[in-house]
């Protein structure tokens, strides 16, 4: 059975993709990664968390999950590291939005 054979004038009928989506995919399902893993660390702790056990709860292959990781310390750190970003991240908000210091805390808090 021959493969249908694409003509000139079909490439301009093809879907254009942007190189950056490939690089959002990534950035969102490791996100997505790291928010189920920090989900589970804290549920059952980062002991009996196994990577099988995120990359189940996904639907993704242990081995898929090896993309975006290369053991289960460095998941474990990079949701450490998100976490801190997060809080910084806030932090710094509050700063610009507060002056004074019972007022930051107050913002944290709330």
């Amino acid at each position: 059975m021959p493969l249908p054979t694409k003509t000139s004038s079909d490439i301009g009928t093809l879907p254009h993709r942007s190189p950056f989506d490939k690089t959002a995919q990534h950035a969102a399902k490791r996100d997505a990664i790291l928010s189920e893993a920090s989900r589970l660390f804290n549920s059952k702790g980062a002991r009996a968390t196994t990577l099988a056990d995120v990359a189940a709860t996904l639907g993704l292959t242990k081995t898929s999950l090896y993309y975006y990781v290369k053991t289960k310390e460095d998941l474990i750190f990079q949701c450490y590291a998100a976490t801190l970003e997060r809080v910084m991240r806030k932090i710094h908000d509050i700063k610009a939005q507060h002056q004074s210091p019972t007022d930051q805390i107050k913002a944290y808090i709330a």
